[in-house]
């Protein structure tokens, strides 16, 4: 999401209706997730001026940065004046043109056309069932089927996933930070990455998370959210949009 939306977004919002949703966001159920959700949306702003700390840090440290979901490019453009290399992972076809078309051109990027996870292999990414109908719908997409985004029966094309804790190994480079936005992708990576050595060579993590789209790994997500806060090393913030 664009920095001048994310302002307006914020300037919305009263305290009166923050404090409700950071009392209701503990409701059981669906009505818990809303407004857990909403609540996030507040804190949008501040996590803007962590993320450019860090990238300010990386440019200091001439760290690398990786971006998990890059999409069209908006965070990898913006790395790229910091970070000593930026990894840009993006599956879709559609947003891998377009990403490639914008910061092909700029010489401490790295584009891999590949979704990052567990492990090698392949695996469908499904498309928004309105791509077609929307241009701006063209680059949505996600590898869990019946997410928020895509449905049950979307159109689907194979795509190359990289075991991406092995990917780090080998690259051998300090990580001065981590964007993971995955559209619910995330769980299956950061349980493969936090538990590994290789997190260490991460130091800030910037992660968009799903529980409201996937009730079912609540569990999951809240033995990440604990994993997270008991590493030393690296600094987790899970509210990035």
């Amino acid at each position: 999401m664009a920095q001048q939306e994310i302002k307006m977004q914020t300037k919305k919002l009263t305290s009166l209706r923050i404090l409700k949703y950071s009392l209701f966001r503990y409701l059981p159920g669906q009505k818990g997730l809303h407004y857990q959700r909403q609540f996030r949306r507040t804190k949008w702003a501040d996590v803007d001026k962590d993320f450019q700390v860090a990238a300010e840090r990386c440019r200091d440290l001439r760290l690398a940065a990786v971006d998990l979901g890059a999409n069209v490019g908006e965070f990898t453009c913006r790395l790229s004046n910091f970070a000593s290399t930026v990894y840009a992972f993006e599956p879709d076809p559609w947003a891998f043109s377009e990403l490639k078309k914008r910061t092909g051109h700029i010489s401490n990027v790295v584009l891999l056309p590949a979704a990052a996870g567990d492990q090698d292999g392949t695996v469908k990414l499904f498309r928004h069932p309105k791509r077609r109908e929307n241009r701006f719908l063209s680059s949505v997409s996600s590898i869990c089927e019946d997410s928020r985004i895509v449905k049950k029966g979307s159109d689907a094309v194979e795509i190359q996933k990289i075991d991406f804790v092995k990917w780090l190994k080998q690259i051998n480079q300090h990580i001065g930070i981590l964007k993971i936005d995955i559209e619910g992708a995330e769980v299956e990576l950061l349980e493969a990455l936090l538990w590994s050595n290789e997190v260490n060579r991460c130091d800030y993590i910037f992660c968009e998370t799903h529980e409201p789209e996937f009730p079912h790994l609540l569990d999951r997500y809240k033995r990440l959210r604990k994993r997270a806060s008991a590493l030393t090393n690296t600094t987790i913030n899970f509210d990035w949009h």
